[in-house]
Parts: structure tokens; C-alpha cells; sequence
């Protein structure tokens, strides 16, 4: 698992490469839309993702980013996979 800050496509790598992390009931991926999403990484995050839905478990994305930025930034396949099934929360922070 992850114990450093890492780019998205070094951790999914590192998924892809681990089988993934299907067995964990919530997998949690923090700071989405930080860096510029490739392709490969979409396709890596999409395959992540879509192997979750199926085995019914919790994908849960924190970005500063609204729905509409995260749809840029991913890729309507993936956020129509997301949402499919799910929520979306929308908070609005004052910064600092």
C-alpha cells in the first residue's frame, strides 16, 4: 500500500501491479485533479474502478475540483461509472 505522497499514475501502477485493492470495502482517493489526468492513467483509473463496481465496493474521489471540473478532468466513463451507483457530495470551504 501507499505510504507517501505519490503521482496518480505511479499509485495506479502500483495497483494494476497488486491486483488492485478490490478486497478493501472503501478505497478512498484523495487530492483528484491536483496533477493533469493522461490517458493511460484514465484507462488504469477506469479498469480500477469498473472492478469495483462490479464487485459492489465503495470508491470514494476528494478533489477541490466541482462536478463539472472532474468531468474534465476524468472523463465522462469514469464519473458515469461513479455516480452510476452512488452519491455526489458538494461542499464549499472557505479558504484559509
Amino acid at each position: 500500500m501507499p505510504s507517501k505522497t505519490m503521482r496518480l499514475e505511479d499509485v495506479l501502477l502500483e495497483l494494476q501491479r497488486a491486483g488492485g485493492y478490490d478486497g478493501f470495502e472503501i478505497l478512498i482517493l484523495d487530492a483528484v485533479g491536483v496533477e493533469l489526468v493522461t490517458d493511460e492513467e484514465r484507462g488504469y483509473l477506469l479498469s480500477l474502478i469498473d472492478r469495483r463496481y462490479s464487485a459492489f465496493r465503495s470508491t470514494i474521489l476528494l478533489s477541490h475540483l466541482d462536478r463539472a471540473g472532474l468531468y474534465k478532468c476524468l472523463g465522462g466513463r469514469i464519473m458515469d461509472r461513479l455516480i452510476d451507483s452512488g452519491n455526489a457530495a458538494v461542499t464549499v470551504w472557505k479558504e484559509k
